[in-house]
Parts: structure tokens; C-alpha cells; sequence
């Protein structure tokens, strides 16, 4: 039986937030970032390990003790890797601008950040502090939930401020000069000046008498969010993707689950995956990959993935995903249509799998 440390961290004046972390045996990996089809990164509990063949080989970029819960890189080779220590209990964040040959440790925020997200060098986007929460359900909040507060970084990441609007986040979205984006609950904001002067961008129509928790992704001039509640009889629970233009504009919801009408009563788009969202990438405007979690099922079959490649409109449900698990939420990576990474668990090892046929077959090429 695994035995969990629980580790409550919190400075003067800041929300604290705890994080329950396995023992490193389990080897969990819970985040996966790729720049194009040769080159990515894989992270969890101790460990970077990288590729630069499309995972075919990967090598060790830190071994240690932080557990790992968030990675974000740029095509020029910086990247940053936030997570915690599970000794110290307090929150880590590294940096590289050699693509991970060398990491050094940066200064946080006074909040320790639980999610990155940098659209290049100068800019970059983070949720500080908040509610508990466990790697192991990086897509879940508790209950009662209170927000992370919004990290904006400059300098590589060296330079941090935390805003005071908007004052409660769930996550965020840099998109560079284009728009950045951050989402809480049922609401989206934008900023088109790096990070400042938020508006009002759209409101999910869900039921907001449920507590509802964002995660939004952008890219290629598109952002989307996730809008997903905690269980709901039944092993059910409520999500609803929506879609809109890298303006903040032209919002539509694109998929949900339709065994739970009641908490979108106004919406009838594509059924998701499963009872249950897990983690999705959107490699360009018009694609997306999203993972879905059988709460019922045991190991095997666990995890299930579908693809849109029209912004939406029409949904493909591509496979079911073997040799990965939903003990832990798996994450995933998606560059084109056709090559995409899924990182997790399978037993006591953190895996790795790839396909290079928008995800219909999959091969193992990380074990450990």
C-alpha cells in the first residue's frame, strides 16, 4: 500500500495550498511538453528526462527530489519546469535556455506557482497559491475552492508580480502579443497588453450553481476552455469545451457531456469521450485532442481519446489508449494533427507513448 506525505505550503499574508505526493518509487509523470515532431519533455516525481528524436531515445535532465507538476518551453530551446519539494515543502521552479542541458533554480512569486504557461522568453503566465490540490488530480479542485492568484513573469522568468486583478484564477493561457487569457470557474478574461488590463472575455452558459473548474489552452490564433465539475452521481461528471478566436471573441461550445443536461440545459453539441475529461491539447487553430477518463473501469480501457481537426465541429473518436493508466491523470501533447505524446503511469513505472497517426495506434518509448 502506498503511503501519501501531505505538505501545506503558504507565505505571509497568501492562501496556502497543499499537495499530497506519492513516494518517487511511483515514478509518476505528470506533465509533457513538445516544440515540433523531433523534440519534447517529459516531468513528474524526481525526474526531466528529454528527446530530440521523437522519443525514440531521451536522456535525463534532473534527477532529484522535486515533484514536477508543470512544464512549459518555447521553440528557441528556454523552457520552465514548476513543481515542489516534497521535503521542504515549499514550491520549486526551474529554468533552461539550452533546452535543458543545463536548469538553474529561479525566484517565485510570494504565492509558489502551480501551473506555467510562456508564450516566449520575455512573457509568461502562472496560477500562484490556491486551494489544495494534488498532482495526482491536477485537473480536479476541492471543495471549497479558492483560487490561485495570477503570476505574471518577464526576465525568463527571473521577474514576478502577482496582479490583483483578476484576483481568483483557475489557469492561465500566454499567447504572446496576440492575447492572454485566464480562466475561473464558469468566466474567461482576456488581455492584449502582456498580462495587464483584464476585460471580461465570456461566460460559459452552464449552471453556475455547481462549482465548475476552467483550464484553457491557446494556440495558432485560438484559445479553448475546459469547463469541468467534480463527480455528479453516478461517476458523472459535467464538462463542457468551448472555442473562440484569439481576439476573445466568436465563443462556441464544441463538445460535452451529454449524460449530465441538466448543468448546460441550453447546450446540444458533440458527446465528449468519457464519463469524465482528462487533459487535451490544441496543437493548431482548428485541432484539438482531448482525453477521456472511464471513471468505472478498471486498468485497462481506463483511457480513451478524440480528435477534432475543424475547429469542432465534427469529433472522431480515435482509440482507446493501452498501456497508460488513470491512476494518475495522464498528460498530453500534440504538435500536428498526426504526432502527439501522452505521459503517465502504468503500475509502479511513469510512461511515455507516441503515435505519429493522430493517435489511432500507440507505442510505448519511455519506461521508468
Amino acid at each position: 500500500m502506498h503511503k501519501y506525505l501531505l505538505l501545506t505550503i503558504a507565505s505571509a499574508g497568501a492562501l496556502a495550498f497543499t499537495f499530497s505526493v506519492a513516494p518517487c518509487a511511483a515514478a509518476n509523470l505528470r506533465a509533457i511538453a513538445f516544440v515540433n515532431t523531433s523534440t519534447g519533455w517529459a516531468a513528474g516525481d524526481g525526474t526531466i528526462v528529454a528527446t530530440t528524436d521523437g522519443g525514440r531515445t531521451w536522456h535525463s535532465q534532473y534527477t532529484g527530489r522535486v515533484q514536477f507538476t508543470s512544464l512549459s518551453f518555447t521553440p528557441g530551446g528556454s523552457g520552465w519546469a514548476a513543481g515542489v519539494d516534497p521535503i521542504r515543502g515549499n514550491g520549486i521552479l526551474m529554468g533552461t535556455n539550452d533546452g535543458g542541458r543545463n536548469w538553474k533554480k529561479l525566484p517565485e512569486p510570494r504565492n509558489s506557482l502551480r501551473t506555467i504557461s510562456f508564450s516566449e522568453p520575455s512573457f509568461g503566465l502562472g496560477v500562484a497559491g490556491g486551494s489544495p490540490m494534488a498532482p495526482s488530480e491536477a485537473t480536479e479542485r476541492s471543495t471549497p475552492f479558492f483560487g490561485g492568484r495570477l503570476a505574471v513573469a518577464s526576465n525568463q522568468g527571473y521577474t514576478w508580480r502577482l496582479e490583483d486583478q483578476p484576483l481568483l484564477i483557475d489557469s492561465a493561457c500566454s499567447a504572446g502579443a496576440y492575447a492572454s487569457f485566464v480562466a475561473y470557474q464558469a468566466a474567461v478574461l482576456v488581455s492584449k497588453n502582456f498580462g495587464t488590463d483584464w476585460q471580461h472575455a465570456y461566460s460559459a452558459p452552464v449552471d453556475t450553481h455547481i462549482t465548475w473548474y476552467a483550464t484553457v489552452r491557446c494556440n495558432g490564433g485560438s484559445v479553448w476552455v475546459l469547463f469541468a465539475t467534480g463527480a455528479r452521481g453516478m461517476q458523472q461528471r459535467s464538462y463542457l469545451l468551448v472555442r473562440g478566436d484569439q481576439t476573445g471573441n466568436n465563443w462556441n461550445p464544441v463538445l460535452q457531456n451529454k449524460r449530465t443536461p441538466d448543468a448546460y440545459p441550453q447546450v446540444n453539441v458533440a458527446d465528449g469521450p468519457a464519463e469524465a475529461p482528462g487533459d487535451y491539447s490544441v496543437p493548431d487553430a482548428n485541432t484539438a485532442f482531448v482525453l477521456g477518463i472511464c471513471l468505472p473501469c478498471q486498468d485497462a480501457g481506463a483511457v480513451t481519446i478524440i480528435s477534432t481537426t475543424d475547429a469542432g465541429a465534427h469529433w472522431t473518436s480515435v482509440s482507446t489508449i493501452l498501456g497508460i493508466t488513470a491512476a494518475s491523470p495522464p498528460a498530453i501533447s500534440f504538435v500536428d494533427s498526426s504526432h502527439g505524446w501522452v505521459a503517465g503511469v502504468n503500475g509502479s513505472k511513469g510512461v511515455v507513448l507516441a503515435t505519429g497517426d493522430g493517435g489511432r495506434s500507440w507505442k510505448q518509448v519511455y519506461s521508468k
